[in-house]
């Protein structure tokens, strides 16, 4: 990278967790760099603010809104003309307040002056629009999947534009595989998939010394919704003729469906925590981890449950085709049978080929997804377009 460059990134939330999580780590590895000086624009207060103010690093707030909206409760509506209202009223609203603010954060760029402008999410536009407008090189993050109905959200009501910028931003990066296909990107030559990358977390190697005798913890980490598909591994678990296999999950969601969730969990073998922000609370209290998601675009729960020791057990679908290998880092599974057959072999196994497994499921992720590796092909791409 050249000298004296300045990348601007463009967040769309606040809140320490999930895409701006991994934009942190990110910000943090360019702060590192001499020849590189970094800012970034947040939505509001709050714990980001805090990190970055004690990490000394230049930040803005400066709000704006999504372009998606939520298709689940626009269907939920009880007729097509509330529903088709509701939509009208979502996308006017939100079109009108970034209209509103569009100048302020044009004129906020236009003082910071980047080299490059870092968009971090699929989901908001006016960084895009801001590159655009003050013909800056745009590197864009895609980080979720849009119009997707297997996902049952972010459905975005302006997909030409979308797809405009999917085409002709300067730098488009995925976050798998699987996302640079789902948007039949892989004929454009701005597009790079680079996985996302975790801190190593060496000091923390957690294994069950007695797994031989006693439950086997299964863990479900994230949003408790249909698209997570807890629901159906708490039925699929009723199933089995043995009580060994107990049930966490770790998360929040619509009331409609944690009442589901509550209405079904009447036995001691599943157990709900609710919404968990030390991980290490997580990963130190479970021996392997469920993830029924469909269509993900990454799965960073996987990689934070093999970074603890523990492996997976994953439905086949999304990104989480990539990440798991079989018997390396856990097992995948392609419909709710196959899923008891895994539960069936783990079940049988010894304290020792448990153990194997766990060092196996920490060297995978350790070798392949580390914040070092990340950067590099983040850096590396940045760097073709800055030249």
């Amino acid at each position: 990278m050249k000298k004296s460059k300045k990348i601007l990134f463009y967040a769309h939330n606040h809140t320490n967790y999930g895409a701006t999580k991994s934009l942190l780590d990110l910000v943090f590895e360019f702060n590192q760099l001499k020849d590189c000086k970094v800012s970034i624009i947040i939505t509001g207060p709050g714990d980001i603010a805090e990190i970055l103010e004690a990490k000394n690093i230049e930040y803005h707030i400066l709000n704006h809104k999504k372009w998606v909206y939520n298709k689940k409760i626009y269907d939920d509506k009880k007729s097509v003309i509330i529903s088709k209202l509701w939509l009208f009223k979502n996308i006017l609203e939100r079109n009108l307040y970034n209209l509103s603010v569009l100048g302020r954060h044009l004129s906020l760029v236009r003082r910071i002056n980047p080299s490059l402008i870092y968009v971090n999410t699929s989901v908001a536009p006016i960084g895009l629009i801001c590159g655009f407008l003050l013909r800056k090189k745009t590197v864009w993050h895609l980080r979720e999947t849009i119009n997707n109905e297997l996902t049952f959200s972010f459905f975005d009501s302006h997909y030409f534009i979308f797809k405009y910028f999917l085409k002709n931003v300067d730098l488009a990066i995925y976050n798998s595989y699987y996302l640079l296909n789902f948007y039949k990107a892989a004929k454009y030559p701005n597009s790079k998939v680079c996985y996302i990358g975790f801190h190593d977390y060496s000091s923390i190697k957690v294994y069950n010394s007695n797994f031989g005798n006693t439950k086997i913890r299964l863990g479900m980490v994230g949003r408790l919704c249909e698209q997570k598909g807890q629901l159906e591994i708490i039925k699929e678990l009723s199933k089995l003729e043995t009580d060994r296999f107990e049930v966490h999950l770790y998360g929040d969601g619509s009331p409609i469906y944690v009442k589901l969730l509550s209405d079904v969990v009447k036995n001691n073998n599943v157990v709900l925590h609710g919404f968990e922000k030390e991980i290490e609370n997580i990963y130190t209290n479970i021996d392997f981890l469920v993830s029924n998601a469909k269509n993900e675009s990454f799965g960073r729960v996987l990689i934070e449950a093999n970074l603890f020791s523990k492996p997976v057990i994953a439905l086949n679908s999304g990104a989480s085709s990539e990440l798991v290998e079989d018997g390396t880092n856990g097992f995948k599974y392609n419909d709710l049978h196959m899923f008891q057959l895994v539960l069936k072999k783990i079940n049988k196994f010894s304290e020792k080929e448990y153990n194997n497994l766990c060092t196996s499921s920490r060297k995978h992720a350790v070798d392949n997804y580390s914040i070092h590796q990340s950067f590099k092909c983040i850096q590396n791409s940045i760097s073709n377009i800055l030249e």
